[in-house]
């Protein structure tokens, strides 16, 4: 059985990109706290899937970014259990 290679804009298209990342955090004490983030993109009009590929890139980097951010506040708050 021969595969075909979709062709984008061809055989079909993109109407959204879709980035979501989830972190959990071992609070302690058998607690832990979850953090997600996720960002949706709607394409508006013709794009070559180097664009689509780039801008899937820059949700990946932003989304890591708010993720990682909280991550930061939570490791940084009184709420995490130290020894």
């Amino acid at each position: 059985m021969e595969t075909k290679e979709l062709k984008l804009n061809k055989d079909y298209e993109i109407k959204e990109i879709n980035v979501n990342l989830g972190f959990t955090i071992n609070l302690g004490n058998y607690e832990s706290a979850r953090i997600d983030q996720g960002l949706t993109v709607k394409i508006i009009g013709e794009h070559t899937k180097e664009e689509i590929d780039l801008l899937y890139k820059q949700l990946r980097n932003e989304t890591r970014k708010r993720v990682l951010s909280e991550v930061k506040r939570i490791y940084n708050s009184p709420i995490i259990e130290r020894e």
